[in-house]
């Protein structure tokens, strides 16, 4: 894929600022440029049945840093709360 002139500029401002930022910094840049490469280059379509998944959850909110366990605990909350729901309607 050819650049256009513009994103090409765009480009070098973005590398220019690079160098600017602590190495940690830098890392988050990627894990954020690498997170929109990803959502831009496949449709986005959550089954029903992913509905609460690790994986589902991630594709919605984006990579955010947990600490250790606590997506875990977000999960079993969740789990918890589709029991209530099936519970309330007899399932």
């Amino acid at each position: 894929m050819t650049m256009s002139k513009k994103t090409a500029q765009l480009a070098e401002r973005v590398r220019t600022k690079l160098y600017e930022l602590p190495e940690e910094k830098i890392a988050e840049v990627l894990d954020f440029v690498e997170f929109l490469a990803e959502r831009y280059a496949q449709p986005k379509e959550i089954l029903v049945s992913k509905r609460g998944s690790r994986e589902a959850l991630l594709e919605c909110i984006g990579i955010w840093a947990f600490e250790p366990g606590e997506l875990d605990e977000l999960l079993i909350k969740i789990e918890h709360g589709r029991q209530m729901e099936l519970e309330e309607i007899g399932c």
